[in-house]
C-alpha cells in the first residue's frame, strides 16, 4: 500500500470516528437513575420542526405525523404523545356495561327527552 493510500485510510477512519462521537453525543446525554429517565438532544429546524434522535423514536414508537401535547412546567417543556382513537380503543376498558343495562339507560334517556 502506498503512503498516500495509507494516509487516506487514516483520514477516513478519523472522520468515521468523529461522526460516531458526534452521533453518540447528539443521541443521548446520559441516563439518570435518580430521575429514571434519559436526556436526549432534540434540535429545532428553520421552520420549527423538532428533530429527534433515532434511538428516542424507536424507544417510544414514534412515527411520521405523530402529534404531541407540549406542557410547560417552569423552564421545562414536556412533550407527551397525543393519544389517537386507536390508542384509546386498544386500552383496557375501565368499565363494562351489559346489553340489559344499556337498554335500560336508553329508555330512561328517551323518557327524559319526551318530557322536555
Amino acid at each position: 500500500m502506498s503512503g498516500l493510500q495509507s494516509e487516506y485510510g487514516a483520514c477516513r477512519e478519523a472522520r468515521i470516528e468523529a461522526r460516531a462521537d458526534k452521533f453518540n453525543y447528539s443521541e443521548t446525554l446520559g441516563y439518570s437513575e435518580e430521575r429514571g429517565m434519559a436526556d436526549y438532544v432534540v434540535k429545532v429546524g428553520k421552520r420549527g420542526e423538532l428533530y429527534t434522535p433515532k434511538k428516542l423514536r424507536l424507544e417510544f414508537g414514534l412515527a411520521t405525523g405523530d402529534e404531541f401535547v407540549a406542557v410547560v412546567e417552569g423552564e421545562a417543556i414536556i412533550l407527551r404523545k397525543r393519544k389517537t382513537i386507536l390508542d384509546v380503543l386498544e386500552e383496557e376498558a375501565l368499565a363494562t356495561v351489559s346489553d340489559v343495562e344499556l337498554k335500560e339507560e336508553r329508555s330512561l334517556l328517551e323518557k327524559e327527552l319526551v318530557e322536555r
